[in-house]
């Protein structure tokens, strides 16, 4: 780092290389921070009394980085004049010549000084579980503008990072450090070297290296960074790592590989990075912000959606909006409604006042209204189905079924009726939706997962086998899979492996930090303990999943509880438990029983308590 002094001295025999802005006697203030190439320091004009920045390569750089960061620094001031004043991009005001004791010049940019601190160091210091999703939302909406600005004026940033984006402390977002810019489809083989938000076609990942010069990055490229930084604001986390990414791609070379041409090679990549993708989005409770990440973030720039920074900044004002007005209806709900009451005992548990209000909620907000008639329906059948009301549920898949002719849901559908069917004894009819499950949702994990837990239901444990091992060939790290296979090796007296494939679900699911995985392989061991008798790993089992999902636990049917008594599998604690929390969920079992279609509507308007009217 460069004595303040030095620099002092440097700036007295400054040449000015720009006719922006002419400069009195600048002073030199403090070290403000530094980047991978440059020192950053306040400056004050001492005939203006103006604050500014200004930027100089790091002082331990050899001549041919210092040439580099020449060429940086000019195209930096150049995207800047182009752009003019924005309240979202950092404005570049000159660019000056610096001299050493040496008499060597090196170029350095003067810039608006902008107090603030960076993002990183935001979320890493003050917010390590990550932003609220309304702020997270919001500073993404103000860098959506900034990028705007740029690329309306030809250019792409191309190192879109947690570092490059400033923030003040009442919450307004700047864009900095546009030395990486280039010209909207210009091949460059000049790189950022934070690869965690950096867009694979701007990274030496991008296969094969040696035909970078098809590289010519758009719009799309920088709109990556954003779903990578909004990943990055609302878990703390980084979605990708530079060893992450070359991992997926060697998953998806095979011996052919270098004869493939790049769209081959994009395609197959694609189906490995997807699914990598996926599992760490389950992180993000919010579908709405979950889906927009994965269109921004696909390896394949072509499949990303949205296109443009508008279309973008429109996308998040939409998703803001509806989070806002479920948080409304939420707290109505909250201000209005008995709540579930925690005792002791569950307490012990880990389970909270808080989760206990989540449980009824959940169950409360399955059935909030939805554009189109048949997912209403689909999340009415699942609310009777947590509620062990099956012939309700049998109902409301079927009349999803009948009202989703030409919807990319119905193989959900399919798949709920069959299970449904499977309850009340009915195989063959469970099986024969095996098939349309296949018919309408093709042969993807989930798919044969779940026709593998219709084969389950009815008893069949070789199709319940061959499905979930096809499930495992396409994903080798799926939780549900593991565990019916832990299933399928016990009810055929395969005791060792069972275990081990319990044992692998509960530790895929933790190394994916994710609750529902955890739940599902919890569920999947009191599954295989009752089948092979370990009542201790059973008990192990079921009161991990009423800790892990509370909201989850009323799935237990009485009729299982006293077979369990019967089979003496249940210890006191467990059955204490139990018995809590099904008496928490008979005043939500009220709510809707009925014996008729139903009808979404608020009353009671002097309350204003929402609730179902089944009619």
């Amino acid at each position: 780092m460069y004595g303040l002094d030095e620099l002092q001295r440097m700036l007295d025999g400054a040449v000015p290389l720009t006719k922006e802005k002419t400069f009195g006697r600048l002073l030199v203030k403090s070290f403000i921070g530094y980047g991978s190439i440059g020192e950053v320091y306040e400056l004050n004009d001492t005939d203006t009394g103006e604050r500014l920045a200004f930027k100089l390569q790091r002082d331990d750089m050899n001549s041919t980085d210092i040439n580099e960061v020449g060429r940086t620094f000019y195209t930096d001031i150049e995207c800047s004049a182009g752009i003019g004043s924005h309240p979202n991009v950092i404005k570049t005001l000159a660019c000056l010549e610096l001299y050493d004791e040496n008499n060597t010049g090196f170029p350095t940019i003067v810039m608006e000084y902008f107090e603030s601190q960076s993002l990183q160091k935001y979320i890493n210091k003050q917010h390590r579980k990550g932003l609220s999703l309304e702020e997270a939302v919001n500073i993404a909406l103000q860098i959506a503008a900034g990028l705007s600005a740029i690329h309306k004026v030809g250019y792409i940033h191309r190192d879109l990072t947690a570092l490059n984006v400033l923030l003040s402390k009442d919450g307004h977002v700047r864009i900095s450090d546009l030395g990486l810019a280039r010209k909207i489809n210009y091949s460059s083989i000049r790189f950022s070297k934070y690869y965690e938000f950096i867009a694979p076609e701007l990274t030496p990942n991008w296969p094969p290296y040696d035909e970078i010069q098809k590289v010519k990055g758009d719009e799309r490229s920088d709109l990556y960074s954003v779903g990578a930084l909004l990943f990055f604001m609302t878990t703390a986390e980084c979605l990708t790592t530079e060893s992450e990414t070359r991992r997926v791609i060697g998953e998806a070379k095979d011996k052919s590989w270098d004869a493939y041409p790049l769209e081959e090679k994009l395609a197959r990549i694609e189906l490995k990075w997807q699914p990598y993708i996926d599992r760490k989005l389950q992180k993000i409770t919010n579908e709405d912000l979950s889906h927009l990440i994965c269109s921004l973030t696909h390896f394949n720039p072509y499949l990303r959606n949205p296109a443009t920074a508008e279309d973008l900044h429109a996308t998040l004002d939409g998703t803001l909006r509806r989070h806002n007005e479920q948080q409304l209806e939420r707290k109505r709900v909250l201000s209005t409604t008995n709540m579930i009451r925690v005792d002791p005992l569950l307490q012990k548990l880990g389970i909270t006042q808080d989760q206990a209000n989540k449980t009824l909620l959940h169950l409360l907000y399955q059935f909030k209204q939805d554009p189109e008639e048949h997912n209403v329906l689909y999340k009415l059948g699942m609310l009777f189905a947590d509620l062990a009301m099956n012939e309700h549920a049998l109902t409301y898949f079927s009349l999803a079924l009948q009202h989703s002719t030409g919807s990319n849901q119905r193989h959900k559908y399919f798949v709920a009726r069959g299970i449904a069917l499977s309850n009340f004894g009915r195989t063959r009819e469970a099986v024969e939706m095996v098939n349309k499950t296949f018919q309408a949702g093709g042969a993807s994990p989930s798919t044969y997962i779940n026709c593998g837990n219709i084969y389950k239901r009815n008893e069949m444990v070789n199709d319940a086998h061959s499905c979930y091992s096809r499930a495992l060939v396409l994903d080798n790290s799926d939780v549900s899979a593991l565990s019916g296979l832990g299933w399928c090796y016990a009810k055929n007296g395969n005791r060792d492996a069972a275990q081990e494939h319990i044992e692998l679900a509960r530790y895929k699911a933790s190394e994916q930090n994710s609750e529902l995985g955890m739940w599902r392989a919890l569920r999947g061991g009191a599954e295989v303990y009752e089948l092979l008798s370990y009542k201790k790993e059973f008990n192990e089992c079921f009161l991990g999943m009423l800790s892990v999902m509370p909201h989850r636990a009323l799935w237990i049917r009485q009729g299982y509880i006293d077979s369990m008594r019967q089979k003496d599998m249940l210890l006191e604690s467990t059955l204490s438990c139990i018995s809590k929390l099904q008496a928490a969920a008979r005043p939500i079992q009220q709510i809707v029983k009925s014996k008729s279609p139903y009808q979404l509507q608020s009353t009671n308007e002097e309350n204003d308590v929402i609730r179902v009217e089944l009619i």
